[in-house]
């Protein structure tokens, strides 16, 4: 997983339900950081906090198409998965 400075904050808004702020947090480190794996794995956190289940999936899944082989991004992926429902997807 990528080094990055911005995580902590984002990380830190998740943990104490500051939802919102994550978002935003997120959102910003996205846009300026559009080839970050981790910023992508962030967004999907904060959008399934937020219960954007459909926008985490669409993260999780950038994540993934910018680092392949990271098996916590695919973990991440089949716990979403798992949360709306889709156990089969989530098993493949």
């Amino acid at each position: 997983m990528e080094s990055t400075d911005f995580s902590a904050g984002i990380r830190e808004a998740l943990d104490r339900g500051d939802n919102a702020q994550a978002l935003a947090g997120a959102t910003a480190a996205v846009s300026g950081r559009p080839d970050s794996a981790q910023a992508w794995r962030l967004l999907a956190a904060a959008q399934r906090a937020t219960g954007d289940a459909t926008q985490a999936l669409a993260s999780i899944d950038r994540a993934i198409a910018l680092v392949p082989d990271d098996a916590g991004a695919h973990f991440e992926r089949a716990g979403l998965l798992l949360g709306t429902r889709q156990p089969d997807a989530a098993q493949a």
